[in-house]
């Protein structure tokens, strides 16, 4: 699913979309390392994916808890391919 069909026409507004950035950033540094050159890029896909599903049902403020959401959503859609302990 792309990140187009994720938002169905959701528009946010610049400060949330700071928000979900830096959230992406931060979450993406704490989990780089356990992904090879050619998984990285789908990763960071599933977790562009995860960010895009928390923020559009809710207005997302708080970066640290984004983030940690959307790390939970990545590590259970990830279980059963990679199992990592990503704490």
């Amino acid at each position: 699913m792309s990140g187009h069909q994720l938002l169905d026409g959701k528009a946010f507004d610049p400060s949330t979309v700071g928000v979900i950035g830096r959230a992406f950033d931060c979450a993406w540094s704490e989990i780089e390392s356990h992904f090879g050159e050619t998984d990285a890029e789908f990763a960071r896909a599933r977790l562009a994916q995860a960010i895009l599903i928390i923020a559009s049902d809710q207005v997302p403020r708080d970066i640290s808890k984004l983030k940690t959401e959307a790390l939970q959503v990545l590590a259970l859609t990830y279980r059963s391919r990679w199992p990592l302990n990503w704490h």
